[in-house]
């Protein structure tokens, strides 16, 4: 299980790329990338939920990739991760520490 809010995405050729999370909601992902990645359309990506509860695997679409930012369009999430991260992002909303980030 990844720690909550870090992440690693896998590109084609099994290239992995450590990353830490920026922002999260339903539709997508936003990343800073540790080390540099290679171009692509899509990744999978791997990530720690806000509250630690545990791992999510979503396919993403790239839709920016600048730098060391890549922001994704999730594309394909299975139902257990959609329902963990639907409770996840419910719950740190409910919190003062996250309303206040």
């Amino acid at each position: 299980m990844l720690p909550a809010l870090s992440a690693v995405a896998r590109f084609k050729d099994g290239i992995r790329v450590h990353a830490n999370v920026l922002s999260l909601d339903l539709r997508g992902i936003t990343v800073r990338l540790l080390e540099p990645a290679p171009a692509s359309t899509h990744t999978w990506i791997r990530f720690g939920l806000p509250d630690g509860s545990q791992s999510c695997m979503a396919l993403g679409e790239v839709v920016e990739h600048n730098d060391d930012v890549l922001r994704l369009r999730f594309k394909h999430i299975f139902p257990d991760a959609r329902r963990a991260l639907r409770r996840a992002l419910a719950q740190s909303s409910a919190t003062p520490q996250a309303q206040a980030a």
